[in-house]
């Protein structure tokens, strides 16, 4: 016997092995994981055993609420001693996946068991929302309540609102059964696809709700556990937002005031087994539930042709849960009603949507009948068309026809559907979801929808039919890269990017503005009015009617804006006698709003250069001050707040070089923020223009995982043990690629970073936009990508149609008063137009191309388009193509050739000209052009331009100027004494001096002829970086100019360039 145990052991043999696979660290964290380690024992005949995780469990947050203790830990459900513990199930109790799977693993058979005898005695699956109970094994607890949640491709509402029934039900069965504590894991964040932010979110809340309106409940411990550290992160983000507690440990009042204290159940989730489908971009549902209860973008109601919504069943359930508002819109807006093939468009009132779309159908003719199902699948794609055009992401349709108008049952499904796939089919869509609501009662529509459904989604159909975004468009021109540079502070990223801060797309913008919030005054405060739109204006007068202080700030949304929400603050002007506490001040504001970011759940702020400016604040103080406030408010707390950027405009090269200059300082610092540790808190400053490959290859979300695993078995079987975890998991990996044609400048790269981090795969981009991870990730992944880059592409769509051709409207009763379109409409419009399109129905309305005109407000009014680039030109100019938009042309004689070699002759006597370029510049010239006209209405009685003005270059620089023209890039190179912009000078002699047209090495000078708009002068003076209000540029002597200094791109125009030497 001994010998037999002997050779039984010399056959067993152990070793560990280091897997680097992508996110392969974080699975085995899931409950997925779990289940894949028990499968590959099984598989490879081994014990396989996870180093890198420990059982125990760490308690991350305390607190007492109501008399209930609520606790969250990051650790193993299955090694608590509640009295229950929640498992995720699904309907039909089969504990074979995640969490549910390891729970039977450690707690025994039974618990499988007891479930199949429940199911046995039901006959049904159990719904959404519903839960049960079993006894709870080997394991520490008394009892496992078995929840069965919401399944969800997008964290709809409806989903929530299930998710919070089953949070509220496991509640419920706890105060019922007299226990007192229970843990609570993220339900159904993992394999059945609820996103971590919304379900963390939805549980907390619901938590909350309970213990306010339950004053008896007995419960007396609450306990959120998971795995995850991401899912622990936002238990603990929403347990401080929703219950009001501060970072630390420790008490909150039952009294806290509670943001958003009803409950938001969203959605409708199907009851019935129906099943659902994905169409290109759009996810289509049946859904059992009324159409009232939809917390969606967009309803749409089949009502009368004259808009009563008091009659039919259907308008009459939305007139009632709206309110009375939305008929008096109706017959405020549609005086006239509507035909069978235009929609009306109202608010949602007080419905849960934000629009309702009213729509008639005609009655059922059988003799008709193509037509009219033919004219039910334009009225759904006019549907789809609006809700595109309102940025809608989710309708919901009645069944339309059914009931009263008496349409065959048996054909709606395949034209409503097929109405949805062709939309989908044809368009790159922001939609995701398209809801088919009918009643519980319509047991015949179910069975026609679920036998359609069901034979068109079955084999390939349902995949083939996706949509994929047209590459065909127009190139745009590349403009030159946008650079960044960037350092890291703890777990916060700070970011220095040049670009309009009104185009981040963050969370958080902030807006240093005046004590009374009046948004018109103020470089930075007048952009973001623009680009928010009067509703931001508003918000604040409503809000903030004492206005702010220079210590605390006003909090607003976003609206039209591409951030969340816009922290506006005052900060005191620069004061030589008392810098200390105004830099002190900074610091704290700066922390304010980072604090309050946080509480917000937010993850990315931009702040401006804060005191740059009209401030005065000196530069040279002010990447230390807001370097070293993010950072010791980093080292002081720990923070959801991934990154930080400070916004600059892009032409502030002083701001540029002294943030720079300043990170390049403390990353040569080694010890500058280092914790000593592992060297995560060191800063690591990086510069896209420094390192190509960092900008161009944004890896985000996980990254390529170590994990050690530890194999037990016979030594003959232990490689292939090892390769079998690897190849497995490996097979789960996938790699997508989307190709795209615009320019990813300024945040377009970061927002792909985050859409890599939200779903937890890895996006580089190169050539094209890789999507590397879990096939489910990568699916969800690419969808929220190529929305995003839709966007990118009609947003610069919007700039190259506004340099291109300008549309204006004017009323006819009132010629004179021409008005011009937005920069979208201008686009939309120049869209439609050269699609030869007849119309444009946008915006609740109707452009005529024909007609060159549309109503609105109950007026008439008429279009114009205007080609600007078929603007004259000079006569003088060379021809040139029409897609020619730079030419150089020499000049080798003629009457410009001699009154250029006239100057010389006079002033430079002792130099020749070598040549004469005449600079043909289409874009540039139609730039000064509109300034010019601008300046000439602003100041009708002086002369705003000087014809002449001489600017010396050195030779670098010449490629640059002829395409872009004069940025102040090129300030502050030779001469700042009277501000810091671009030079001009009366006299050719000081131009052509060395300093400023230095000579190359076969000693060649370049000097530039130019047009100049001067407009009302200034007095200059050394460092001005703001001119006073009203005036365009700044003078050494306002009497006698001979130097003029400009600050605007397009205040001057390259006429001629012209070489020459000794």
């Amino acid at each position: 016997m001994e010998i037999f145990i002997e050779n039984l052991r010399k056959d067993i043999s152990s070793k560990e092995e280091n897997f680097k696979m992508f996110g392969f660290q974080e699975f085995l964290k899931s409950g997925e994981g779990n289940t894949f380690l028990c499968e590959m024992q099984k598989k490879s005949e081994s014990i396989i055993l996870n180093s890198n995780l420990g059982s125990e469990t760490e308690e991350i947050l305390n607190f007492v609420y109501k008399n209930c203790e609520i606790v969250l830990k990051e650790g193993d459900i299955t090694t608590l001693d509640t009295d229950a513990i929640v498992n995720a199930a699904n309907g039909r109790l089969d504990h074979i996946d995640g969490v549910a799977a390891a729970i039977v693993k450690k707690g025994g058979s039974e618990i499988q068991a007891e479930s199949n005898d429940i199911m046995e005695q039901r006959k049904n699956e159990l719904e959404p929302g519903e839960v049960v109970s079993t006894k709870a094994g080997k394991l520490k607890c008394k009892t496992i309540i078995h929840a069965v949640g919401p399944v969800s491709n997008y964290g709809g509402t409806w989903e929530m609102f299930y998710l919070g029934i089953a949070v509220e039900n496991c509640l419920v069965f706890l105060d019922l059964n007299s226990y007192i504590s229970i843990a609570i894991p993220a339900i159904n964040t993992g394999i059945y696809g609820i996103p971590i932010e919304e379900g963390t979110k939805c549980i907390v809340t619901t938590i909350k709700i309970y213990l306010d309106t339950h004053t008896n409940s007995k419960i007396k411990h609450i306990c959120l556990i998971d795995v995850r550290k991401k899912v622990v992160s936002a238990f603990k983000r929403h347990l401080e937002m929703v219950f009001g507690i501060s970072k630390s440990r420790g008490s909150t009042s039952s009294n806290t005031p509670f943001p958003g204290s009803q409950q938001e159940p969203s959605s409708m989730t199907p009851r019935t087994n129906v099943a659902s489908g994905e169409y290109g971009r759009i996810n289509i549902k049946p859904i059992n539930d009324s159409i009232t209860n939809a917390y969606l973008d967009v309803i749409v109601n089949s009502t009368n042709k004259i808009l009563q919504l008091n009659d039919g069943s259907l308008s009459k359930s939305i007139l009632n849960a709206a309110g009375p508002e939305i008929q008096y819109e109706c017959n405020q807006k549609y005086p006239r009603g509507i035909s069978t093939s235009t929609i009306a468009i109202t608010k949602g009132h007080d419905l849960k949507c934000k629009n309702v779309f009213h729509l008639t159908l005609p009655e059922w003719d059988e003799n008709s009948s193509d037509s009219i199902l033919a004219n039910l699948t334009q009225i759904i794609t006019t549907c789809l068309e609006n809700a595109e055009e309102l940025g809608a992401k989710s309708l919901a349709f009645p069944i339309l026809g059914a009931g009263a108008l008496n349409y065959p049952i048996e054909n709606l499904p395949e034209t409503m559907y097929e109405a949805v796939k062709s939309y989908s089919n044809q368009n790159p869509s922001q939609i995701k979801d398209v809801y088919f609501v009918f009643k519980p009662e319509d047991t015949e529509i179910v069975k026609k929808l679920k036998e359609y459904f069901q034979e068109n989604t079955t084999g390939s159909s349902a995949a083939s039919s996706g949509t994929t975004l047209s590459n065909n468009s127009r190139h745009h021109p590349q403009h030159p890269r946008t650079k960044m540079i960037s350092t890291h502070v703890g777990d916060i990223k700070i970011q220095l990017i040049f670009e309009s801060i009104s185009n981040v797309y963050v969370d958080v913008v902030v807006n240093s503005s005046n004590k009374e919030l009046q948004l018109n005054r103020g470089s930075v405060s007048k952009l973001l009015l623009k680009a928010a739109g009067p509703q931001i204006q508003d918000e604040c007068n409503q809000k903030y009617p004492q206005g702010i202080s220079t210590s605390e700030i006003a909090i607003t949304k976003g609206h039209d804006l591409k951030c969340k929400n816009v922290f506006h603050l005052v900060l005191p002007d620069w004061n030589e006698k008392n810098p200390d506490s105004i830099l002190a001040n900074l610091t704290q504001i700066m922390t304010i709003c980072l604090e309050n970011a946080e509480r917000m759940g937010a993850k990315s702020l931009a702040f401006p250069i804060l005191g740059a400016g009209a401030l005065n604040y000196p530069i040279e103080n002010l990447p230390e001050t807001m370097f070293e406030a993010v950072k010791s408010y980093s080292n002081q707390n720990p923070s959801q707040i991934k990154d930080v950027y400070f916004v600059v405009y892009p032409k502030d090269t002083e701001i540029v070089k002294k943030f720079k200059e300043y990170f390049q300082e403390i990353s040569a610092d080694g010890s500058d923020d280092s914790d000593g540790s592992d060297g995560s808190h060191g800063s690591d400053v990086s510069s896209d223009h420094e390192d190509e490959e960092i900008d161009d290859n944004v890896s985000a979300g996980q990254q390529e995982d170590s994990v050690t695993l530890k194999f037990i078995t016979n030594y003959r079987n232990l490689n292939h043990a090892i390769k079998t975890v690897g190849k497995e998991y490996n097979s789960q990996l996938t790699t997508k690629e989307i190709p795209f044609d615009m320019e990813l400048k300024g945040f377009r790269k970061p927002n792909l970073k985050s859409i890599g981090t939200d779903h937890e795969v890895q996006i580089s981009i190169r050539d094209k936009i890789k999507i590397h991870g879990r096939y489910s990730h990568v699916k969800n992944a690419k969808l929220d990508v190529q929305s995003l880059l839709l966007e990118y592409k009609e947003a610069d769509e919007e700039i190259l149609f506004k340099d291109i051709v300008q549309w204006s409207y004017f009323d006819e009763n009132n010629p004179e008063n021409i008005r011009m379109f937005s920069d979208k409409e201008n686009a939309k419009l120049e869209k439609a137009n050269s699609q030869k399109k007849k119309s444009l129905d946008w915006n609740n309305r109707r452009y005529d191309f024909q007609k060159m005109s549309f109503q609105h407000g109950g007026k008439n009014y008429k279009m114009k388009r205007k080609n600007l680039m078929d603007e004259a030109i000079p006569n003088t100019w060379s021809p040139m193509g029409d897609n020619e938009l730079l030419k150089s042309v020499q000049i080798t004689n003629g009457q410009e050739y001699d009154d250029i070699q006239a100057i010389f002759s006079q002033y430079l006597p002792s130099y020749h000209i070598t040549k004469i370029e005449r600079i043909q510049n289409k874009a540039l010239y139609h730039g000064y052009q509109v300034l010019k006209r601008k300046y000439e209405l602003e100041n009708p009685n002086i002369s705003n331009e000087v014809d002449s003005l001489w600017h010396g270059t050195a030779g670098g620089s010449i490629d640059g100027i002829n395409k872009s023209g004069f940025n102040r890039s090129y300030c502050g190179k030779n001469a700042t004494a009277f501000g810091e912009g671009v030079y001009f000078a009366r006299d050719i002699q000081y131009s052509a001096q060395d300093k400023y047209s230095a000579p190359d090495a076969n000693n060649t000078k370049r000097i530039y002829l130019c047009s100049v708009l001067v407009g009302k002068m200034m007095k200059g003076s050394h460092g001005l970086k703001v001119l006073q209000d009203s005036c365009n540029s700044a003078v050494d002597d306002i009497q006698n100019p001979t130097i003029y200094v400009i600050f605007h791109d397009n205040q001057a125009y390259p006429k001629y360039l012209i070489e020459f030497a000794q």
